[in-house]
């Protein structure tokens, strides 16, 4: 039988710059990745500082303590694994068959999926 389906597009691509490192470096031990390279990494993203021109000149240096670099190989990854348990969390989803999918993932953009409007809503609130 045919069913409504309820889907809501999400691009992340802003979102490799609200990745926090402290989470992500959580994350990286968990799904196994060896000490040597999360110790690689804290020091690769530890010593991040900026300034910005502006009207006035340039500012004074700040600390960048969170977000993965832009253009860098290592990011979609990286970004990958710090949203690989989203679906975990997320409310609702649809069932095709004995499989409940509640959302599908590829490299910073997300489908949220639901057999009902009300569903899909109380995912994008999560």
């Amino acid at each position: 039988p045919r069913r409504k389906l309820y889907v809501y597009f999400v691009d992340f691509r802003a979102a490799f710059d609200g990745v926090r490192h402290d989470l992500l470096y959580s994350k990286l031990e968990d799904v196994g990745i060896s000490p040597k390279f999360i110790r690689f990494l804290r020091g690769l993203y530890g010593q991040g500082s900026a300034s910005v021109w502006g009207r006035d000149g340039l500012s004074e240096p700040f600390s960048i303590d969170q977000g993965v670099r832009q253009g860098c190989l290592l990011s979609p990854l990286l970004f990958a694994i710090y949203i690989n348990d989203l679906t975990e969390v997320l409310p609702g989803g649809v069932v095709v068959g004995n499989t409940a999918i509640r959302a599908l993932k590829y490299a910073d953009d997300v489908v949220l999926l639901s057999d009902s409007a009300s569903g899909l809503q109380e995912s994008i609130n999560a």
